[in-house]
C-alpha cells in the first residue's frame, strides 16, 4: 500500500517502516531505489525519501537524513531540532472537546528539520528515539549508573519528555491521508522487590532487622503473631488488581537470592512464600522476571531464570530492577536468555516517555545495525518516582497521571505505569496512595 523511494536502501529505513506503518497501522510497504520502478509501482501512497526532491515524481517529499544510511554511531552526534505546530485540519481530527484545543495548539519538538511539506524527517526522528541512540553516547549516570531525564536532549532543550514520536507520526499520517484510529489502553504493572515486610526471613536476618529497626518491633511482633503481612500480595496487590476493570495487568517478581542493599528479596523457597505465589497464580497474576541489579548479568540472570519458583516454565517477559538499562549489553543478555518482552523503558526519577512513544516497539541493536525480536514496552509513570523522587502529594500525583493519560488518549498508545506491592500496603509512608493508583488505572 505504501511505496518509498530512497537513494539507498538500509536496515534502518526498513526497521522504521516496519514500526510506523507495519506494526502501528497494519499496512504493507515496499522500498524502491529506482525511479521508474517507483513511478510505476501499484502502491497508492508514495513517499520520496531523498536528499533532493524530484518534482517529476509523485508522492510526499521527505528530505532524508544521513543518519538513516550509516552503520554504528558517532559519539559526537547530536541532532538539530525545531518546533512546529500541527495543522488546523490535523487538530480538528484529534479534538474531542474544547479542553483538548489549547494543548494541541502548542508547538511540539521535532528533530532533523529539513525541506518538504513536513519540514522535518519523521523517519530519522523515529529511529533516533526508538534506537535510544543518545544512550549509547557517554553520559553521567546517577548513583546506580542509570540514564536520567537530565541526560536527554529534551532536558537540554527545556522540554518535558512528551510522546514526541507519536505526535510527529500523527502529523505524517495526516499528510499522507492515512486513517489512524489512535486506540489507547491502560496497563497496570507491579514489581515485587520484596514479598513480605516481616515474614520469609531466616532467624539471623530477623534478629538483624530487630537490631537495625527497633521502632518496628511492635508491628513486627504483631505480624508474626497474626500471620498477616502488609506487603503480602494477598493483602494488597491481589485485591487491588481484582478491583480494576478494563485494564491489562502484569506482575514482575524479583527472584534474586542475593542479600545486599539493592537486592533484598526474602526466601522464595519457603512454604509461606510459596503459598503467596500460588495465590497470585490463582488470581490470574502469573509473575514474570524482575531481573536483579548486578554487575554480572549473564551469570546472575541465568541462575535466576532457573529458579524453582518458575516451576520449570521460564518467563519470557522481564523488567530491570531499579530500571537499570545499559545499552546494548542489557538487551543483548536478555535476548540470549530467551526473553522476548522487556518493560524497563522509562525514567526512574522523572515521569514521561523515555523513547518518545507510548507504543511498544522492537529493539534495534544499534551497534549491530539490525532489528531484533525483543519487544520493548514503555512505561511513563512509577509510584516511587511520583512520591519519593518528585515529592508529589497524592493530589498532585493524580493530576500528573491524568495529564499523561490525556496525551496518550490524543495520540494513541498505552498508558503503562508501575506500582509495588509495598506501595499498596497503606503503610511506610504510602497512606492514601491506593486511591492514586486507582485514579491512574481509570480510563479518561
Amino acid at each position: 500500500m505504501i511505496a518509498l523511494l530512497t537513494d539507498k536502501d538500509s536496515p534502518r529505513i526498513r526497521y522504521v517502516l516496519n514500526e510506523i506503518f507495519g506494526r502501528r497501522l497494519g499496512l504493507t510497504w515496499e522500498v524502491y531505489t529506482e525511479k521508474e520502478s517507483f513511478k510505476a509501482s501499484p502502491e497508492k501512497i508514495k513517499i520520496k525519501y531523498l536528499t533532493v526532491n524530484d518534482g517529476a515524481l509523485p508522492g510526499l517529499f521527505i528530505q532524508s537524513h544521513e543518519l538513516m544510511f550509516e552503520k554504528g554511531l558517532n559519539e559526537y552526534f547530536s541532532p538539530k531540532s525545531a518546533t512546529m505546530k500541527l495543522p488546523e485540519g490535523c487538530i480538528r481530527q484529534l479534538v474531542h472537546s474544547e479542553a483538548d484545543d489549547s494543548e494541541l495548539e502548542s508547538p511540539f519538538l521535532v528533530l532533523f528539520p529539513g525541506e518538504g511539506p513536513l519540514g522535518f524527517d519523521p523517519l530519522a526522528m523515529t529511529f533516533y528515539y526508538l534506537s535510544r541512540y543518545e544512550e549509547y553516547l557517554p553520559f553521567d549516570g546517577d548513583e546506580h549508573g542509570r540514564y536520567l531525564y537530565q541526560n536527554t536532549l529534551e532536558y537540554e532543550l527545556k522540554y518535558d519528555p512528551e510522546p514526541f514520536v507519536d505526535v510527529a507520526l500523527t502529523r505524517l499520517y495526516w499528510e499522507l491521508d492515512i486513517k489512524n484510529e489512535r486506540r489507547s489502553e491502560i496497563e497496570v504493572t507491579a514489581d515485587i522487590d520484596i514479598l513480605f515486610r516481616f515474614h520469609g526471613r531466616s532467624f539471623l536476618r530477623n534478629i538483624g532487622s530487630l537490631i537495625r529497626h527497633p521502632k518496628f518491633v511492635v508491628p513486627r511482633v504483631i505480624s508474626w503473631m497474626t500471620g498477616k503481612d502488609s506487603f503480602a500480595p494477598s493483602q494488597g496487590l491481589i485485591p487491588f488488581f481484582n478491583s480494576l476493570d478494563g485494564v491489562k495487568k502484569r506482575v514482575f517478581l524479583l527472584v534474586s537470592e542475593k542479600n545486599n542493599h539493592l537486592n533484598k528479596q526474602v526466601n522464595l523457597r519457603g512454604p509461606k512464600a510459596q503459598k503467596e505465589i500460588a495465590k497470585m497464580h490463582s488470581a490470574g497474576l502469573d509473575p514474570q522476571f524482575h531481573a536483579s541489579w548486578t554487575l554480572r548479568p549473564q551469570e546472575s540472570w541465568e541462575h535466576e531464570l532457573n529458579h524453582s519458583v518458575w516451576d520449570g516454565k521460564k518467563p519470557i517477559e522481564s523488567r530491570q530492577h531499579f530500571i537499570h538499562l545499559d545499552f546494548p549489553q542489557t538487551y543483548r543478555t536478555l535476548i540470549s536468555l530467551g526473553i522476548k518482552h522487556d518493560w524497563s523503558m522509562g525514567f526512574a526519577k522523572h515521569v514521561g516517555f523515555r523513547a518518545g512513544t507510548s507504543h511498544p516497539f522492537m529493539w534495534f541493536d544499534l551497534a549491530a545495525n539490525k532489528e531484533t525480536d525483543l519487544m520493548i514496552h514503555p512505561f511513563c509513570l512509577m509510584d516511587v518516582t511520583a512520591k519519593n523522587y518528585m515529592k508529589l502529594d497524592p493530589e498532585q500525583a493524580i493530576a500528573v497521571g491524568a495529564s499523561l493519560k490525556n496525551s496518550i488518549r490524543l495520540f494513541g498508545g498505552t498508558f503503562c505505569f508501575i506500582i509495588h506491592n509495598e506501595s499498596l500496603s497503606e503503610s511506610q509512608g504510602w497512606n492514601g496512595w491506593t486511591s492514586v493508583f486507582k485514579s491512574w488505572a481509570k480510563r479518561p
